[in-house]
């Protein structure tokens, strides 16, 4: 806001594909109008971005006694119901079955959740490594880069790469992270989005009922700034 009002006369242009808040309050206090591109529907049939298929197992983890703060689940909370060697063996057996071989983010709640999921895929015999944001930038480089070049196969995240990050070869995601935030959501499934090389599909696994709260990615949505 400060900013704002050091530059009065300024034009602002705020560019998202997400245009919502998670406490529900709208964009019209900072934006006078919306202009809304093409959806993600548009972009699939138009291959700008991948076609996929949304598999989404009945859910094993208990949330009745999670908390919400603030519009989303407490992490805390979130953590204990989702970190279960149950859970995550479901996760392994799919990514195995839908996703051999093939590049896989997996998002997780907490930073000993994603070291926990990836210590299970290792002992599945897949090459993993869980990445966040306490690493210094050389590990951090290394891993997401690790994704990228085949030195892993699946990287645990926990609120790292869900947005604004771009690693082509990804081809699917599994989603550990039950969430309330619709853009959260669609910035998740977004990492798996991008059009492949050999035009193969991207996979969504997933394993926390996401898409019972949401919808599914190209959903028909209409976004206001109220």
């Amino acid at each position: 806001l400060n900013i704002l009002a050091a530059w009065p006369s300024a034009k602002i242009l705020g560019v998202t594909a997400t245009p919502q808040r998670l406490d529900g309050r709208g964009l019209g206090s900072v934006f006078s109008a919306m202009v809304c591109g093409p959806t993600c529907a548009d972009l699939i049939a138009e291959k700008w971005l991948a076609p996929y298929p949304y598999l989404a197992p009945p859910p094993k983890a208990d949330l009745s006694g999670v908390r919400k703060l603030g519009g989303d689940y407490v992490t805390d909370q979130l953590a204990a119901a989702m970190d279960k060697p149950v859970i995550t063996g479901d996760a392994v057996l799919h990514v195995q079955q839908y996703l051999s071989g093939r590049p896989v983010i997996v998002f997780c709640v907490r930073v000993d959740h994603a070291e926990n999921v990836a210590k299970q895929f290792q002992a599945a015999g897949i090459t993993a490594a869980s990445v966040d944001g306490t690493m210094d930038r050389t590990t951090r480089r290394d891993r997401i880069g690790g994704l990228a070049n085949g030195k892993y196969q699946v990287l645990t995240s926990c609120a790292l790469i869900s947005e604004g990050l771009d690693i082509p070869s990804v081809s699917g995601i599994v989603l550990l992270r039950p969430t309330q935030s619709l853009s959260l959501h669609l910035q998740q499934i977004g990492r798996a989005l991008r059009p492949k090389s050999d035009g193969s599909r991207a996979i969504i696994l997933d394993h926390v009922g996401n898409v019972m709260r949401h919808g599914l990615p190209d959903a028909p949505r209409q976004w206001s700034l109220d």
